[in-house]
């Protein structure tokens, strides 16, 4: 039997990020909810968040999550996701794998704090704006 929060967090990639069904981030995540980006710290409300799913959806029209692994445990939920689709490029779609992991804490059947670390650097090489190849030595 799944975990409930493991149905939430699967429903949160199925329902609003696939389905565009934002109004379902309403479900899914408290009126006060903050989700971290690792990589730098900023935080995000739900509007934010809800925010920042429309403009990587008008972004890649196309974006698809599948939901690879996850542990669920109590009020904790870790996962391993995979994002695929084509960007909009300036001389037409460029597909875009994006690979991420998430962390959140649940109360009451809602997520309240979320962490999400994704392949940024990768985003960025399979849209061209930097190389594909970088030598990790030359850049310290």
């Amino acid at each position: 039997m799944m975990h409930p929060n493991e149905m939430l967090v699967r429903r949160w990639f199925q329902e609003v990020w696939n389905e565009r069904r934002l109004e379902v981030a309403d479900e899914i995540l408290c009126e006060g909810c903050d989700a971290t980006d690792l990589h730098s710290g900023a935080g995000r409300s739900r509007d934010e968040m809800k925010q920042l799913v429309a403009k990587l959806q008008q972004a890649i029209p196309d974006i698809a999550f599948s939901v690879e692994e996850v542990l669920a445990a109590d009020d904790r939920v870790a996962l391993r996701w995979r994002a695929r689709g084509s960007a909009v490029g300036p001389e037409g779609p460029l597909p875009v794998d994006i690979g991420g992991l998430s962390f959140a804490h649940f109360e009451g059947g809602r997520a309240t704090r979320i962490w999400d670390a994704w392949d940024k650097l990768g985003l960025l090489q399979q849209l061209g704006h930097l190389p594909r190849e970088l030598d990790p030595a030359a850049m310290l």
